[in-house]
């Protein structure tokens, strides 16, 4: 069918799809300016939804900066869950700013002593390799249990 001086239903299409396009790449270069220069701070779309997330834990560090005097920034979620032979998480799930948490030094280490640990409830495993397998949302449970039991020994406030 021709329309318009001659010109068909596909010329209008493509003209209307070119568009749609171009104010596509428009505003996500807009949103990316204005994530750079630090116009959007991390926050969740709904509920757990976490909208910040990153290829590389060098990635998200650059994103959040430094953690604070005597503190690294420390998984919820094991790095180590993103391997294929533990749970095989996508990596930007454990790369995410909901699941690290500033850390003081002595902290971490005592977290991390108790994942290398055997415990009660785990068998003959590690608390590290009894999680294996288990839901990502069952391991940043554990893992917030882990970290809040863990400051909270040491005299620190959990926010």
């Amino acid at each position: 069918m021709l329309l318009h001086g001659g010109r068909n239903d596909n010329y209008f299409l493509e003209v209307l799809i070119s568009r749609c396009i171009y104010s596509i790449i428009k505003v996500t270069k807009y949103t990316f300016t204005k994530i750079k220069k630090g116009w959007n701070k991390p926050y969740p779309l709904s509920g757990n939804v976490e909208i910040t997330k990153f290829r590389s834990f060098r990635a998200l560090k650059k994103y959040l900066g430094d953690p604070g005097k005597d503190k690294q920034w420390h998984h919820i979620v094991e790095q180590c869950q993103a391997k294929a032979t533990r749970s095989n998480f996508d990596v930007s799930d454990i790369n995410k700013v909901s699941n690290v948490k500033a850390t003081p030094n002595e902290v971490h280490k005592e977290i991390s002593r108790y994942y290398s640990s055997k415990q009660d409830f785990t068998g003959n495993l590690t608390f590290r390799d009894w999680l294996n397998g288990k839901s990502y949302d069952e391991q940043y449970k554990y893992g917030m249990q882990v970290w809040e039991t863990e400051m909270k020994k040491a005299g620190y406030s959990i926010n």
